[in-house]
């Protein structure tokens, strides 16, 4: 089985050059990705808590060369909230997804559950895709999804990031609940109310978790 991430950032015979079965990540609004998608493929939609994928997101905007954001981190949290980062809306993108679970075969997983329990999610998802391995490719799988041995990879993306500082740019802690770190009372405040304004009318797995 094949890989390619993010296919939205590369033309379509590249993506159709990847033969199948294989497996695409993507950053996309449904709306976004042709209709046959969801008929004819497996599905997973994984999500983490909002408040650190706001600061996982400025930490990696602020120093990848590509986005060129000099700014600090009180002046990114207003912007991602209003859904003007790069990346799509976080509140559209889990709204758009949480609609189309309704009618498509969609696996729901959040990053915190994976973390508590990888070895679990793994199984998991295994059914879900519809194969099996054994106890000890189980294991090798979640010894080689640790995050220490994720950030060895970190390297590879010197190259793109300010500084040759590739440890910041993608695989940095992969901690849950860092955001409790660099959030001041004010800007915890803000979060809530804003997110309570851009989920009314929309249950969602965070709306009794975010200050935890």
């Amino acid at each position: 089985m094949e890989e390619l991430c993010m296919p939205e950032l590369v033309t379509n015979d590249v993506t159709s050059s990847v033969p199948s079965p294989r497996i695409m990540r993507t950053h996309q609004l449904p709306s976004s990705i042709p209709k046959r998608v969801w008929n004819k493929c497996k599905v997973i939609n994984l999500v983490r808590h909002p408040k650190d994928v706001a600061y996982s997101l400025f930490k990696h905007q602020s120093t990848g060369l590509l986005y060129c954001y000099n700014g600090t981190w009180e002046g990114f949290l207003p912007t991602w909230l209003k859904g003007e980062a790069a990346w799509d809306d976080w509140f559209k993108h889990v709204q758009e997804y949480k609609r189309l679970a309704e009618n498509v075969d969609m696996m729901f997983l959040t990053y915190e559950e994976i973390k508590n329990d990888t070895l679990g999610t793994i199984k998991k998802i295994a059914e879900y895709i519809g194969v099996s391995w054994s106890e000890e490719d189980y294991k090798k799988m979640v010894d080689e999804t640790k995050i220490d041995v994720i950030q060895s990879r970190n390297k590879e993306y010197d190259a793109y990031a300010k500084d040759g500082r590739g440890a910041d740019f993608m695989f940095r802690k992969g901690e849950v609940g860092a955001w409790k770190e660099h959030f001041t009372v004010a800007q915890n405040e803000l979060f809530n109310k804003v997110y309570k304004e851009r989920m009314k009318g929309v249950t969602f797995v965070y709306d009794d978790l975010l200050d935890s």
